[in-house]
């Protein structure tokens, strides 16, 4: 690998067979067996083919998350054990290839107690960088009031946040199970924004780092709708929809459309992109081709080398 391909991929998930299993006997949503099978578990021979698609593809370092399985087991005992399961498997894992892998962790929700108490443990493994969060939780948005103090504790500890769809839909009976991650995902990713947005989060907590999925979902496209609707629908809003976003960062996984790749870098801005490649759902030569269509982007080659790792490295202290 040589040095300039030295890149990060900050959108890749780590499902061992262990921990869904727990979430199986669990009966957490959505089920977690769909993520059984996949390649992206902790197997000699699946690390030895995920290690092989990075080599290829010139990705230095992944950054391993556990979503969209996050631990929302209603039982608030039984989700912190889940939490605290995948986030010590996931530091073990890096402690074993620390060349190659580090994570977000997930935490318990919609337990705000449990949440907090295992913020305060995982950030403490080897290797840990920051917090995995889906778009929504047991039917509650990130803005919900009762998850202020996670957002209070993110801001204190100046931490990453990786955000990624629950899988749910939206909560929306007019997207049937077939499409929940063709066309709700990025729905998701879109109404989860466009919250944070509308709250004023990202200058409320101006000290959390936040990374959206998939580019945010629709959000290159309605960035200008937002700045003329927005201030109409929402009184009091902090600052310009425009000036939120460009306060947050957006993977890269769009599943290799240069269109989508065009519409982020004009609208989100190209600095404000991480190479992502949705691994295990991109593999093979589609691994290799979610990093090449960003290297064919036309944009500086200064700002292309922070897209493909630079500005990841930055972000999370890598």
């Amino acid at each position: 690998m040589s040095e300039d391909q030295n890149y990060v991929d900050v959108h890749s998930h780590y499902f061992p067979n262990r921990y869904i299993d727990f979430l199986a006997k669990a009966d957490v949503l959505p089920d977690p067996r769909q993520c059984a099978g996949l390649g992206a578990g902790a197997e000699k021979d699946e690390m030895a083919t995920r290690l092989s698609y990075m080599d290829k593809a010139g990705v230095q370092l992944q950054i391993l998350s556990p979503s969209p399985m996050t631990p929302c087991a209603a039982d608030a005992k039984v989700a912190a054990e889940a939490a605290k399961l995948i986030n010590d498997m996931l530091a073990d894992l890096t402690v074993r290839h620390p060349d190659r892998f580090r994570f977000v962790a997930a935490l318990p929700l919609p337990h705000v107690e449990e949440a907090l108490a295992e913020m305060d443990r995982s950030a403490k493994l080897d290797n840990f960088v920051g917090f995995a969060m889906t778009t929504s939780t047991s039917g509650k948005v990130l803005t919900d009031p009762a998850f202020l103090p996670i957002w209070e504790e993110l801001d204190e500890r100046s931490a990453c946040l990786v955000l990624h769809p629950a899988g749910v839909n939206a909560c929306s009976p007019l997207l049937s199970d077939s499409l929940i991650w063709p066309v709700g995902s990025p729905i998701e990713d879109s109404v989860a924004v466009v919250q944070l947005i509308a709250n004023g989060y990202p200058s409320r907590f101006p000290n959390v780092t936040i990374v959206n999925a998939h580019f945010g979902g629709i959000l290159p496209m309605v960035v200008d709708r937002l700045n003329h609707q927005l201030p109409h629908a929402v009184a009091n809003l902090p600052e310009s929809p425009s000036a939120a976003v460009a306060r947050m960062y957006y993977d890269t996984v769009g599943q290799g459309s240069a269109a989508a790749m065009e519409a982020a870098i004009t609208a989100l801005g190209a600095e404000r992109l991480l190479l992502g490649t949705d691994f295990p759902y991109q593999k093979d030569e589609v691994y290799v081709s979610a990093i090449d269509y960003v290297r064919s982007a036309e944009i500086p080659d200064a700002v292309k080398k922070g897209v493909l790792g630079g500005t990841a490295r930055r972000l999370f202290n890598l």
